[in-house]
């Protein structure tokens, strides 16, 4: 297509990524942080699954999946800092943790370099992907 994105199954892409890691992680740090925001999605969706209404389950999974069927030609995460911020759940499951002292650091260390990163990459001009 005109902008190097196709149909796919989420399954299909989930593979593409697996195939790619850890030696495109390696040469792409933006799939490896786009990677490590698709486990924190995962990790939301699994942890809220007990405590958060039926309907925001079904509307993060539908939606993940929805993220996950059109990737990228060339990069199957293209984008996916961008669209992962419409799944507000997980941010709910995320605010719903209840943590000791070492948690708190770990977050706050996670939150950081995701933070870092997401500066670098608009810096550099590579925001969009």
């Amino acid at each position: 297509t005109a902008f190097l994105r196709v149909f796919s199954a989420p399954w299909e892409t989930v593979g593409i990524i697996l195939q790619q890691f850890p030696g495109g992680v390696l040469y792409n740090w933006v799939l490896g942080l786009n990677l490590l925001e698709l486990g924190v999605a995962l990790a939301a969706i699994i942890g809220g699954w007990r405590f958060l209404p039926a309907a925001l389950n079904v509307y993060q999974v539908v939606f993940l999946f929805f993220i996950l069927s059109s990737r990228g030609v060339n990069d199957p995460l293209v984008c996916f800092n961008r669209y992962i911020v419409v799944l507000f759940p997980m941010f709910l499951v995320m605010g719903r943790l209840k943590m000791g002292t070492t948690g708190k650091m770990v977050y706050f260390g996670v939150s950081l370099l995701l933070v870092l990163g997401v500066s670098a990459m608009f810096f550099m001009w590579k925001w969009v992907g």
